[in-house]
């Protein structure tokens, strides 16, 4: 009996707790955050919306700071209420000429306190007008290295369209232009080549206009500082290499530059450099390079040598008039390369590379950099195959030496020449280098309906300075281009 009745109070006692009434927890229509973008033109105010359910009834909402979870404020109003559509009022009328992004969180606490949040993230868009944003700017003056330089904005108008912008550098225009389809948003970018001294402020502004159907159109001038600054010298590059098909980007080379600081006259000329190449894992060899100079200050030889052993190099010849005549191997796998007419500035214009093999080049192809300068196109990059570089960046390159000729007695890649090619060779970057089409010839513009075999894109830092290149060469497997090597520039 006793059992029994036992039994009978267990059961009781479960089925009690079993009655017991449960709550689920509160929650809103959807938990994901709201992020919205409004423009001032069309609106005072915005509300936090969000359909709450609280079974177990609410005991407050509170509105928080979305960044910091401060309290803005707390609201009783739904005490006890379960089920309500609820809309919280954000005043956005201060917010007039400077873009701002709010930050909310709605919570709701219920009798059993328990809580439930969801964020609001309100970008506010200022009233529409002319905006102009330059880009690489440090306290409202852009430093360049070089009187060529690119300027890059973004022209911003809203909720109407461009009209037309004016570019004026000293006040002097540079460049005027309309816009011929409905637009509000535009990146802008112009290569300069204004005369220009160092240390010396000039101004630049860009005029920009909107179009407006029912009132004036509204005119903005935003105006900057353009100062000529030194070039930095880069004291160490890092070349990085990327297996596609581990994804893995690797160290491949440290390479240290040493400048002639013993004659005033060959100050800006590099006159060697170390490296230390990665072999495989932890395994390094190291290998330098020693320039010599002729009185002339050109470039007459390059000795190299592997772990401080000389093993070859090159030297360079010229005739009275300090024109090139020539480029002599002197170990084996090079070939010599003999010049064999200049135009009437001194520019080489036919050469024969490898003589022994008698390929000739009848027209060396220049291109024409954003100063006017003809700078010397023939690439050998491709392999043994003859190359052009049709595209060149204004950004200057800081190891550029003026006192090298561009001419390699040996084939550029796999050796590693190509670093002194892409770095002391080069008074600009080059953008795409294409294989040399017979049909084609040396004019570069014919070039640019063609696939590049190979292409270069290029970081700065605010003031020009190259800070990095990547070196991609297009892949016929994946059919499209991959990366062959990285460039990390180091300064003091």
């Amino acid at each position: 009996m006793k059992q029994i009745l036992f039994l009978t109070i267990l059961l009781g006692s479960q089925y009690a707790c079993q009655k017991e009434p449960t709550f689920p927890d509160p929650g809103f229509d959807t938990t994901s955050d709201v992020n919205v973008t409004v423009r001032r033109d069309t609106i005072d105010h915005y509300y936090l919306k969000a359909d709450m359910k609280v079974p177990n009834g609410i005991r407050t909402i509170e509105i928080l700071n979305g960044q910091t979870y401060e309290v803005v404020e707390e609201i009783s109003d739904y005490n006890g209420q379960k089920d309500i559509n609820f809309e919280y009022k954000v005043d956005l009328t201060s917010i007039t000429t400077r873009d701002t992004t709010l930050y909310y969180t709605v919570r709701v606490l219920d009798k059993d306190l328990r809580t439930f949040n969801k964020a609001f993230s309100i970008e506010v868009k200022r009233f529409s007008e002319p905006t102009v944003i330059f880009s690489g700017l440090s306290g409202g003056t852009l430093g360049v290295v070089s009187q060529v330089f690119e300027l890059q904005a973004l022209f911003e108008t809203g909720l109407y369209n461009m009209k037309r912008y004016t570019v004026k550098f000293d006040g002097k225009t540079i460049d005027q232009g309309t816009f011929e389809t409905d637009t509000a948003h535009y990146n802008y970018s112009i290569v300069c080549n204004e005369p220009m001294i160092k240390g010396v402020d000039y101004t630049l502004s860009i005029t920009l206009e909107d179009i407006r159907k029912d009132e004036e159109d509204q005119i903005r001038t935003e105006s900057i500082k353009v100062r000529l600054v030194d070039m930095k010298r880069p004291v160490k590059v890092f070349r990085y290499g990327y297996d596609r098909r581990t994804g893995v980007r690797s160290l491949h080379r440290e390479m240290s530059f040493a400048y002639n600081i013993d004659k005033p006259h060959l100050l800006d000329s590099i006159y060697g450099y170390f490296v230390r190449g990665l072999i495989t894992g932890a395994s390094y060899t190291q290998f330098s390079k020693k320039f010599s100079y002729n009185e002339n200050n050109m470039v007459t030889g390059i000795v190299s040598y592997s772990n401080y052993n000389e093993v070859g190099g090159w030297n360079y010849t010229y005739d009275e008039n300090s024109r090139l005549t020539g480029v002599y191997g002197n170990k084996p796998g090079q070939w010599d390369i003999v010049i064999k007419d200049w135009y009437e500035d001194g520019r080489i214009k036919t050469f024969m590379r490898d003589p022994q093999h008698g390929i000739t080049i009848e027209e060396a192809p220049y291109l024409k950099s954003i100063s006017g300068e003809m700078l010397f196109a023939e690439s050998w990059i491709t392999s043994r195959v003859r190359g052009i570089t049709t595209e060149m960046t204004p950004i200057p390159n800081p190891l550029y030496n003026e006192y090298l000729p561009p001419l390699i007695p040996e084939e550029p890649r796999p050796s590693g020449e190509i670093d002194i090619y892409l770095l002391l060779m080069k008074k600009y970057g080059p953008v795409s280098e294409h294989e040399f089409d017979e049909s084609l010839g040396v004019n570069t513009d014919l070039y640019k309906a063609v696939r590049p075999d190979i292409i270069f894109t290029y970081g700065t830092d605010n003031e020009g300075n190259l800070i990095r290149f990547v070196m991609l060469t297009w892949s016929n497997f994946y059919q499209d281009y991959q990366e062959y090597a990285e460039y990390v520039f180091i300064y003091e």
